[in-house]
């Protein structure tokens, strides 16, 4: 994990949370195949070309983390900002097929943009490398999951944007 966490360094945080979302697709259809993940995929997705991460992504996947939807027993629109119901619905169901280890990696994702959402960031980001790789480690134990070609994400460049780098469209398989 040490050569993956040095590899991270000159990629911008859009590129390495779409290397993240791509390894947690990776994981997530290998290890539960049946399920429909496309609608999640393709919001997570979003992550590389929104223009606000904090409005348009991190606090709109904060809505429906599974630790959250499971925890309820119904859609409430005034609980919501972003949700709609028919969502609220696809994820209650897509979340009730899977175990522990979605919630938490989900959940870990989310959590790898509050590192730096508010504040600075430092030495190319290696608080957020070293999350990254733990991440990682725990979807490894899974014996059908495949670590994405990180070189694929080498195009979004540390130096872009104080680090956040330039907004790229990932509805392209990387």
């Amino acid at each position: 994990m040490k050569e993956l966490e040095q590899e991270l360094q000159d990629i911008s945080i859009r590129g390495k949370m779409a290397f993240m979302v791509k390894c947690f697709e990776n994981y997530a259809s290998s290890k539960y195949p049946e399920l429909d993940w496309g609608q999640l995929f393709q919001f997570m997705r979003k992550v590389t070309s929104v223009e606000w991460i904090d409005d348009d992504w991190w606090y709109p996947l904060g809505e429906f983390l599974p630790e959250f939807i499971l925890e309820t027993t119904g859609y409430d629109k005034d609980q919501y900002e972003s949700l709609s119901e028919k969502d609220y619905i696809y994820y209650k169901n897509l979340f009730s097929g899977v175990k522990r280890d979605i919630v938490k990696i989900l959940s870990n994702i989310h959590d790898l943009l509050s590192i730096y959402l508010y504040g600075d960031i430092d030495d190319h980001g290696k608080e957020m490398n070293v999350a990254m790789c733990k991440i990682i480690k725990d979807m490894t134990k899974s014996k059908t999951f495949v670590l994405p070609d990180i070189n694929s994400y080498k195009f979004s460049k540390w130096e872009e944007r104080d680090g956040w780098g330039n907004r790229f469209d990932f509805n392209f398989d990387i």
